[in-house]
């Protein structure tokens, strides 16, 4: 089986644009991950597209340089793949529209169908469909009156890994951050106190598999939303209390599939769901040495056979994944 491997930020998504040294990292710690556990499980025939200024992977496989026709040698990979497998930012639409792009081609989608990523992108919507269903979440403001006793966080409606998340102790702080900037584009939400914490599903048709329960290494520094890193599976002893909620979610959201981190805080009244990232997370680089086991073979044995593995019996190694 031919896979085409397509990370956006290394191979050539930016190549018009500065690279952004935190979705680089962690963009190519990913990248590096996912081709040696591919490897690994036997699949030999593997080509990813590179941009020039990205440290290359030492990995036998193909890399095609971006270059300046990124856009026509991303389609002819496309064409001449049997699978996918597309790790890409939310942000402006970016994974939905590779996604709808790859199914007009002939080869297995590694990953969640465009609907799921689009609904799942937007925080306003993910949010709604969170309360419809009566999934424990932390809720949006449209009114920040009376002002919540620990102060709002505010955020972009598709942002990734901290990008622009922002907390503001006091009302007049956030009403001079929004004389100049566009309220629409945000989600305010009130600032929670508690654990951060992210799972690592596997999900099929409806179904999924915790893989790991995991803290999140984030703070704010002078009010700036800071993305750390990821401890894979410290939290591993709260997997019992997570499992329903995340069947419900994967029900919820139709089209999820494959890979999906879902990012939430374990507040004192239980956890409350922030975001679902319908794609490989950071958490993924410590998978394989926390399960003892090869994730990527689980997850393309799932789409070929059609089944979830047992996940119960896996081992929960604490990994610390930082960056």
């Amino acid at each position: 089986m031919r896979i085409f491997v397509y990370e956006f930020i290394t191979g050539g998504g930016l190549l018009d644009k500065p690279l952004p040294f935190s979705l680089l990292k962690e963009g190519h710690m990913m990248l590096t991950s996912l081709l040696k556990d591919l490897i690994d499980s036997g699949y030999k025939d593997i080509i990813c597209m590179q941009d020039d200024r990205v440290e290359r992977p030492d990995l036998d496989i193909e890399f095609l340089p971006a270059g300046p026709n990124h856009e026509k040698k991303r389609v002819t990979c496309l064409a001449d793949a049997d699978a996918v497998w597309i790790i890409a930012p939310e942000t402006a639409g970016i994974l939905q529209r590779l996604v709808q792009e790859a199914c007009h081609y002939d080869c297995l989608l590694l990953g969640s169908t465009a609907e799921a990523i689009r609904l799942a992108s937007s925080k306003h919507e993910t949010l709604g469909r969170l309360i419809t269903h009566g999934i424990p979440c932390v809720p949006e403001l449209h009114d920040i009156n009376p002002w919540p006793q620990l102060g709002c966080v505010i955020k972009p409606d598709d942002g990734v890994g901290g990008e622009g998340c922002l907390w503001f102790r006091e009302a007049n702080e956030l009403q001079d951050y929004f004389a100049e900037q566009d309220r629409q584009s945000c989600m305010i939400q009130p600032y929670t106190a508690g654990v951060p914490a992210s799972l690592s599903l596997l999900c099929l048709e409806g179904n999924c598999r915790i893989l790991s329960c995991n803290r999140q290494l984030f703070e704010f520094s002078e009010g700036r939303g800071q993305f750390r890193g990821v401890i894979v599976n410290e939290l591993a002893q709260r997997r019992p209390e997570l499992e329903d909620l995340s069947i419900k979610l994967v029900k919820t959201f139709k089209g999820l599939r494959g890979y999906i981190g879902v990012d939430l805080i374990l507040t004192d009244n239980g956890p409350r769901v922030l975001e679902i990232n319908p794609r490989l997370t950071t958490a993924y680089a410590g998978l394989r040495q926390s399960l003892e086991i090869n994730p990527a073979r689980l997850i393309i044995n799932a789409f070929r056979s059609g089944r979830l593995p047992d996940t119960g019996t896996l081992s929960c190694q604490v990994v610390p994944i930082r960056l």
